[in-house]
Order: structure tokens, then C-alpha cells, then sequence
């Protein structure tokens, strides 16, 4: 709804139109929109929507890992440095996001956040290392194997950790 403001305007395409000396001068009415109620937010995301984008990272980076592990198992493939070095990359974007969780929690904005979250987002942190560990760092065909499976599984982590995640409030 518009707010009328009784202000004089000067158009420099007219001119300045002089009135009569003591005469009133003719107010010009001009349309203001009022303030939206919402507070300003400055262009760019917010540390809750870059968490939320992390999060769909780590979903689709680890299920675009396991379906190329199962492809290299079908195929008869072993370990290779491109995989190997693919793998590394999952628990650290996990650790990434995990520390813009931490700051997230330092702000004060875990507070709706389940209990379950956090243990969800630390198997998507500890799964492949296990596998590592597990494996002895080995390199076969079953290797490949249970890298996939597990990198499918924590994309599952992912999914659900996002699932039970941030909850907003009931009014």
C-alpha cells in the first residue's frame, strides 16, 4: 500500500515553476512503497544454507564414488591412484563440514539440531579411514569392493544426517 508524501519536486525537464509572490505553492504527491516487514539480508548464504550445501556434497560426492566402485569391481578392476585419491577427498569434505557445523553450534543455531545428526556426521568422517584401516591397504578387487559399498552406505549417512538435521521451530 502506498504512502503519499506532500513534498515539493523539481523537474529539470520543466523548469522550477514560480508562483505568484504569497501565493501557495502546489504540493506534488510521489508514491513510496513502504518497508517490507522482513530485515535486510545481505546478498549471499547464510553459514546454516552453505552447512545444507556441504551436506548435498558429501550425498552426491560419495554415491558418484560408490557407483564408480562398483563399475571398477564389474569390470575387474583393482585400486588405482584416481580412485585412491577420490576416496581421500570424502572424509575431508566431511571435516569441512563439520567445522562449519561446529561454528554453527558456536553461534548458537545447533539447538534444534537431533543428537542423532552428529553421529551421523561422524560416520560419514571415520567410515573410509575404517575401510583403509581395515583393508591394510591392500589394492585387489575386493578392496574396490568394500570402498564402494561403504562409500554408497555413508551416502546414506549423509542423507539421513541431513535428514535429522536443522528443524525449524513450531510456532
Amino acid at each position: 500500500m502506498p504512502l503519499f508524501v506532500n513534498t515539493p519536486v523539481f523537474c529539470p525537464a520543466r523548469g522550477a515553476r514560480r508562483a505568484a509572490p504569497g501565493a501557495r505553492r502546489p504540493q506534488r504527491r510521489l508514491f513510496i512503497q513502504e518497508a517490507s516487514v522482513v530485515p535486510y539480508n545481505p546478498p549471499g548464504m547464510g553459514l546454516i544454507q552453505i552447512h545444507a550445501n556441504l551436506a548435498t556434497a558429501v550425498i552426491l560426492f560419495n554415491a558418484i564414488l560408490g557407483v564408480w566402485g562398483m563399475i571398477k569391481f564389474l569390470r575387474g578392476d583393482s585400486l588405482d591412484g584416481n580412485y585412491l585419491g577420490a576416496i581421500a577427498l570424502s572424509p575431508l569434505l566431511g571435516l569441512v563440514q563439520m567445522a562449519v557445523g561446529l561454528v554453527l553450534i558456536s553461534m548458537g543455531l545447533g539447538v534444534n539440531v537431533r543428537f542423532v545428526h552428529y553421529l551421523y556426521g561422524a560416520l560419514v568422517i571415520i567410515s573410509v579411514p575404517a575401510v583403509f584401516a581395515f583393508t591394510r591397504g591392500r589394492d585387489d578387487r575386493g578392496a574396490v569392493l568394500l570402498y564402494a559399498a561403504v562409500l554408497l552406505l555413508t551416502s546414506a549417512f549423509g542423507l539421513r544426517a541431513q535428514m535429522t538435521g536443522y528443524e525449524p521451530l513450531a510456532f
